[in-house]
């Protein structure tokens, strides 16, 4: 028995909750009073609650295609999901309906599993907000003066709602890196790669959500969801001969509807529906007897209604599930008894058509202790590439840095009169690389902080076309000579950059990357301080694909010549960040900004209008709220303004880059370096 009650524990504790509760409510009234309600329930009624859960199954689905900015024609593949899905949670114990969801979603259309739990996430929260703004708009028609407080702590709920999906975007992708940093505590490498994986999928998702037209699509559609949610329990509650109103029917089912949406263990939403829907309907007048009464018929008639439509798409789910396990089986026997051919080394394409020219820059200045070594450490035959030529930009040097680097082999040297900053000596760099006919260009620093060796695992992904730029990860968390706040700071810049660039680097402040020359052409840094936050944000704006391999670092034992300290480094580099993401993402920005001073406005009109409803249209004692709401809300729309003329500016700055684009291509195809920035003269 005991070993029976320890396998089957969660079993039990679901039956035990739902049938505590059940009966607890069920002895607070005479069991007829609910049999009358189901005995004299009209079909017709229920048929139509049947129609409208049926067309809001279908906007449910629509509502994924929008969040996935999927064809619509992908609406009929998922009504399948999402009618299991409803099914799960409306039937099934413990809101099964997600993981269903999830799983019939990575089945029928192919989205990966980071991807799909996004999705449940992006719905689940739209939902939530959308259930508080439709519950205080109802409390606001209803007057219900005597649930002042109630409608206070729901329009406080509301308020975080809404800062919370507006802030959805970003926000998603920190809490998929927080999860993966909690997965890697467990040191199972496979569990690791799994959720790393699908943790990108899932943070693409989130990022995907940041475009105007997605997120008012996503918004639209869970508004007429939840409006086609209480009309059907309206339809019921009228089926089932209770003389309520529309607005009434809102303020009552709001507390069932959130109580039944807590992951409670009970089968079916039985007892915890209940109990909320007993508190709502209570509050707002209903004799308590009606409210036990009433809850228990329309939660009867909603499961009936699930499980009608949504049994057979949860038995086709099976149906899939079986088919899928016997088809690994066979598949799995096949492959134990076919014999294993090692695999064929793949060579890159490009080596069959076109040799690839390295360029290798370094950027220095006053180094000459260190370039020469890391000038001989630079290997001239790399696997992929035909030639490998080193370039050095002296940005300034006060010392004999230009002649060490000749002496150690560079073959070009390019020399800034003065020093000019990191960012234009980069820039410098690219543009004689590129006239000289690079197809791959890597950055090296100059002081011998990166293995030169890693140069091949560093361009692998670019001569495999499998990304337009390489960022070399130093693992920064596993290096002992950085300390501990060195690391929570880079950690959490590294995570800044990602969700501004939309692009997933752990190390996004590495000066050890490669890139193709296509990127290369695109690369515009206008800075002087530092290129790698700018050009990584570019680059992920631009739509190139970024990734990250690891690589080893030493370190380094001489002051930094970029900056003077860890505060000099971070506010330059933030000052670089928001002004690139700026310029790429004007109107989220500004719209960000208005957002605060909107609602902030809005809440003080609303609290306003309530007052002067309650005291017959008199303002008196509340002038103060209707000045600061008005200046709030003007400075709100004048950010929101200020936002969308600069988003006509980006739209011009998008073009005159394409412009300089072709120029620098057309440019870069001529054999003299004439068009560099500066091209200096050669010194041996």
């Amino acid at each position: 028995m005991l070993k029976l009650v320890a396998t089957r524990w969660k079993t039990i504790l679901q039956w035990a909750v739902t049938l505590g509760l059940v009966l607890f409510l069920l002895a607070q009234i005479p069991l007829h009073t609910l049999a009358d309600l189901l005995a004299h329930v009209n079909l017709a009624g229920v048929l139509l609650g049947a129609a409208i859960y049926l067309l809001n199954n279908v906007i449910r689905a629509l509502r994924v295609v929008r969040i996935c900015d999927l064809p619509y024609r992908d609406t009929r593949a998922l009504l399948t999901p999402v009618l299991a899905s409803s099914f799960g949670n409306n039937v099934l114990p413990a809101r099964a309906g997600e993981p269903i969801f999830i799983w019939a979603a990575h089945q029928r259309l192919g989205l990966s599993w980071g991807t799909s739990s996004a999705v449940m996430v992006i719905m689940r929260v739209f939902d939530t907000m959308l259930v508080a703004i439709i519950f205080v708009f109802a409390a606001i028609v209803t007057g219900a003066a005597e649930s002042s407080l109630i409608l206070w702590v729901v329009t406080v709920a509301l308020g975080a709602a809404v800062v919370v999906t507006a802030l959805l975007p970003w926000l998603g992708g920190y809490l998929v890196n927080l999860l993966v940093g909690l997965v890697r505590l467990t040191r199972k490498d496979h569990l690791i790669a799994f959720i790393e994986h699908e943790g990108r999928r899932a943070a693409d998702a989130f990022v995907q959500l940041r475009a105007p037209r997605i997120y008012a699509g996503v918004f639209f559609t869970s508004l007429v969801i939840w409006l086609l949610t209480f009309g059907w329990i309206y339809v019921l509650m009228r089926s089932l001969g209770i003389d309520v109103q529309l607005n009434q029917s809102v303020l009552g089912s709001t507390f069932g509807i959130l109580s039944k949406a807590v992951p409670f263990s009970s089968i079916g939403g039985w007892g915890a529906h209940e109990v909320g829907w007993t508190a709502g309907f209570t509050l707002i007048g209903f004799p308590t007897t009606l409210a036990i009464s009433s809850g228990f018929a329309v939660n009867t008639l909603i499961i009936l209604t699930s499980a009608v439509c949504g049994l057979p798409a949860w038995l086709a789910l099976s149906s899939d599930q079986r088919r899928e396990e016997a088809t690994a089986s066979v598949s799995a026997h096949s492959a134990a008894s076919a014999p294993v051919d090692p695999p064929a080394r793949q060579l890159p394409a490009q080596l069959s058509h076109k040799p690839l020219r390295l360029f290798v820059q370094i950027c220095a200045l006053n180094e000459q202790e260190t370039i020469g070594q890391v000038i001989c450490d630079i290997p001239r035959t790399v696997e992929g590439v035909a030639s490998v030529q080193v370039l050095v930009v002296d940005d300034g040097s006060s010392d004999n840095t230009a002649l060490v680097a000749a002496q150690a082999g560079a073959d070009l040297i390019v020399r800034h009169h003065r020093n000019k900053g990191l960012a234009r000596a980069f820039q410098t760099g690219i543009d004689n690389c590129l006239a000289l006919g690079a197809d791959i260009i890597v950055n090296i620093d100059a002081d011998g902080q990166y293995e030169a060796a890693d140069i091949a695992t560093l361009i692998r992904p670019i001569v495999l076309q499998q990304a337009d730029m390489v960022i070399g990860d130093r693992q920064v968390q596993a290096m002992a000579h950085f300390t501990p706040a060195k690391r929570l700071f880079q950690w959490l810049g590294s995570h800044v950059v990602q969700a501004a660039a939309g692009v997933n680097v752990p190390d996004a402040v590495s000066g050890f990357r490669a890139y193709s020359r296509e990127a290369a052409l695109r690369m515009f840094v206008t800075g002087t301080f530092s290129y790698t936050v700018q050009t990584l944000i570019q680059a992920g704006k631009l739509g190139l694909a970024v990734s990250s391999v690891p690589i080893r670092a030493r370190e380094t034992t001489r002051p930094s010549r970029l900056h003077r300290g860890m505060l000099h480094f971070m506010s330059h580099q933030a000052v670089i960040l928001v002004r690139t993401y700026v310029t790429y993402e004007p109107l989220k920005t500004f719209s960000a900004l208005s957002l605060p001073f909107l609602l902030f406005g809005t809440v003080l009109i609303v609290r306003l209008l309530i007052f002067a409803a309650e005291q017959g249209g008199q303002l008196i004692g509340r002038v103060q709220s209707l000045v600061v709401g008005t200046i709030s809300i003007v400075i709100g729309l004048l950010l929101l303004i200020t936002g969308v003329i600069a988003d006509r500016v980006r739209e011009n700055r998008h073009l005159l880059e394409e412009i300089m684009y072709r120029v620098r291509l057309q440019s870069a195809q001529r054999s003299e370096p004439a068009a560099v920035a500066e091209p200096g003269e050669p010194l041996k």
